[in-house]
């Protein structure tokens, strides 16, 4: 019955058919547990970080990565491994981020060739390096940064180089980059290249109207 369960959770979270209800949610993936742990557990986890129950997802998460479940099963660490680094980012406690997200880095390296055959890699990928630049930004480590960002940039190019919301907000991150880095010409054209990118490819994008206030600035 676990996937039922987790089935009915999700439209509880998501309000697909029904209200929003977020205990009723937490009530079913509690269900699931017993018999499907790591996706109750992320399940429980992305609601209760939208209840803004941060320390309980963190002792949710790293309670599931202690208990050994999830030794043989390097989907389900990678994708626990990027709920809590998410946690984290919230609370702003980017050493925090910073450490889980090359973590999950370093077990992509151990797992890339079963990643790779069923197509997961350099999503994973993308988005760790994406992630760990933006808190690199954070804490000033601009070069490292630029690194990172330049890496998932040649992820976007080798996979889908053309007008998505991958490549729009790629932009815009190196554009948030120089603007803290003091490099301020380059800051405008990298944020005037991803509010274009989302003029084509999804106008309505929370990130094109965050970009456009930050190139104002």
């Amino acid at each position: 019955f676990s996937k039922a369960y987790l089935s009915i959770g999700d439209l509880y979270y998501y309000g697909d058919g029904f209200n929003f209800d977020y205990n009723e949610a937490i009530r079913w993936y509690e269900l699931a547990r017993q018999d499907n742990p790591t996706d109750a557990i992320l399940g429980i986890s992305n609601v209760k970080t939208e209840m803004g129950k941060y320390s309980e997802v963190i002792l949710e998460l790293e309670e599931l990565l202690k208990s050994g479940i999830l030794l043989e099963d390097y989907l389900g660490r990678i994708e626990t491994l990027f709920t809590l680094a998410d946690t984290y980012t919230e609370l702003s406690k980017p050493l925090k981020s910073i450490k889980i997200y090359r973590s999950i880095l370093e077990v992509l390296k151990i797992n890339n060739e079963e990643l790779k055959k069923i197509g997961f890699y350099t999503h994973y990928e993308f988005r760790a390096k994406v992630n760990l630049g933006i808190q690199l930004v954070v804490v000033d480590n601009f070069k490292e940064a630029e690194e990172n960002f330049l890496s998932a940039r040649e992820i976007v190019d080798e996979l889908d180089p053309g007008n998505t919301w991958e490549n729009g907000n790629l932009l815009g991150n190196f554009g948030f980059l120089y603007s803290h880095w003091g490099k301020y010409e380059q800051s405008v054209d990298y944020y005037t290249s991803a509010i274009e990118v989302f003029e084509i490819c999804c106008k309505d994008a929370p990130r094109k109207a965050l970009y456009i206030g930050n190139l104002a600035e």
